[in-house]
């Protein structure tokens, strides 16, 4: 089951990575995958994960990496995106290998540096790459991360509060346990008691609750 969800996983970045993208999937320490396309490096499966790249390094900070590195770890130089996941509760790395002179924000509108492209989302026993882009809002509920697209609803491996440090500025906290990307707000309103409510653009057309102590904030970022 578990080969089968990181040859879907692959299949499922194919689809809207750049055509020099390499792919490689990491397990504690050995590589167990590897999908080379355009722009790679000398990796296969079983080979150990070398001390100091990008798989080795989101594997010991168990958080999402992206960073050049330099030619003395695989004899050529290259761009590493790495994503943590838990898989079946063990840790494994999904690592984006690109050209040196590549920048993540290539794959993104987001002004601050190193941000996530995507997030891996879990649903149905299938892990899944979610576009940042595409992801409407995020709530803590239930002791677990939720993250809301117009395609449903997956769970991922964060809490809210990491989530919201490492993801674009245009997702902001709202309320104690919600992150509302403000790309996806259609409209605010303003009950007679004082309290504010967020629409979103979404198909189910969700209204989020603002928490009082995030009203003030939220006024000043959308100005109004």
């Amino acid at each position: 089951m578990r080969a089968g969800i990181l040859l879907e996983l692959v299949e499922i970045l194919n689809d809207w990575l750049p055509p020099e993208a390499s792919i490689a999937i990491a397990d504690m320490d050995v590589y167990t995958l590897y999908r080379q396309r355009g722009y790679g490096l000398p990796i296969h499966p079983g080979m150990s994960i070398p001390k100091d790249s990008i798989a080795k390094q989101v594997l010991d900070k168990q958080a999402d990496i992206s960073s050049y590195v330099d030619a003395s770890i695989f004899g050529q130089a290259y761009y590493g995106m790495g994503y943590f996941i838990q898989l079946e509760e063990r840790p494994n790395v999904i690592e984006v290998i690109l050209p040196p002179n590549f920048s993540s924000l290539a794959l993104s509108t987001k002004k601050k540096d190193n941000f996530p492209s995507f997030l891996v989302g879990f649903k149905d026993e299938v892990w899944q790459p979610l576009p940042v882009g595409e992801i409407a809002y995020i709530e803590s509920y239930l002791k677990k991360t939720w993250v809301y697209t117009n395609f449903g609803a997956y769970t991922v491996a964060r809490q809210i509060y990491q989530l919201e440090s490492m993801l674009p500025t245009n997702f902001i906290r709202i309320h104690r346990s919600i992150l509302v990307n403000l790309h996806f707000v259609h409209s605010i309103t303003r009950s007679a008691h004082g309290r504010y409510a967020i629409k979103l653009k979404l198909l189910t057309e969700k209204v989020l609750p603002v928490g009082q102590t995030f009203a003030q904030h939220i006024r000043e970022v959308l100005q109004f």
